[in-house]
Order: structure tokens, then sequence, then C-alpha cells
């Protein structure tokens, strides 16, 4: 599902806890340059179609189905940033100048009774695409060989996505 980030420069992850979204201004899946952000739901009580992000380490295959087929990406890095540590890489982790593609999954983590802390990461590299051609879906869903989580990450104002 495509998403956006609203004026507060939150991205906005899909209303439904099963969907990933992909962010809009990122590089579509597949692409040679960019990163690619997919993200969605945790939730503490579980049910949320990343909630198992953290579980991934890195050599993991993640499979991303778009219209034109299925993407698979190698995890390389798996981490957790506080929100004030994901507001400093905001450009690192979001930023489109990047020579060669990259997926970066990102969803909630540190439950604390009433809020989310932080974000677990997911980097990773392409390996290529695999069975062109297959029946369209509405938009990127990313399924790793484990499950994924769940983020509404704040972009600082001013910060360029494209940069």
């Amino acid at each position: 599902v495509p998403i956006s980030v609203n004026p507060d420069g939150v991205l906005v992850p899909p209303a439904d806890v099963h969907e990933v979204g992909w962010w809009r201004g990122s590089a579509r899946p597949g692409s040679e340059t960019g990163q690619t952000l997919i993200t969605g739901h945790t939730v503490h009580t579980g049910g949320g179609v990343m909630n198992l992000l953290g579980e991934l380490r890195p050599g993991a295959v993640i499979q991303v189905k778009t219209r034109l087929g299925t993407v698979e990406y190698r995890a390389t890095k798996i981490f957790v940033y506080t929100k004030a540590e994901l507001a400093k890489h905001v450009n690192d982790l979001f930023g489109q100048k990047r020579s060669h593609n990259r997926l970066v999954l990102v969803t909630c983590t540190g439950w604390t009774g009433s809020e989310y802390t932080s974000n677990i990461i997911v980097l990773a590299d392409p390996l290529g695409v695999l069975n062109v051609g297959e029946a369209p879906t509405k938009g990127p869903s990313a399924r790793p060989t484990h499950s994924p989580s769940k983020l509404p990450a704040r972009l600082p104002k001013g910060v360029d996505p494209a940069a």
C-alpha cells in the first residue's frame, strides 16, 4: 500500500495492521538506485504484520511482492534506534542519493504500556526479481522468510527525503 508523510513530517503507516506500506518518496522495489522504505505495524498484543521483524538475522531473505513480480533482498543489518537516534540518521536511512538500491524495513519496538520508544530497522541488499508477470497486487508487500514489524517514523521538518 503506498503511504506518505503527514504535514508534520510523520510517516503514516497503513491503517490495516496486516498490511505493509511503501513510502512514495522512496525508490520502488527493484530500482537500481535509492532506498526502498517499507513499514508496517507492530502490535504489542500480537497480530501486526511486522511483529517478528526483530527476529530477522543478517543473511535472511526478504521477498517484496509488486505488480511486476517478487523482488528478493538479503538482510545485511538489523538494529534498534531510539526515536532521537532515528531522527539523527534520517537522511542515511531514508535519503535517496544512493548509487545502488537498498531495502529499509522499519517498525516500532520498546512498548512501555502506553507508547513505543524506539524502532527496529532492517537494511537489505537486492538479490533480484523473481516471478515476473505474476498476478498484480494493490502495491508492494513485504514478507521476510520470517515476518516483519511497524513504524511511525518522524521525518524532521526540513529534511529532504531525496537527500
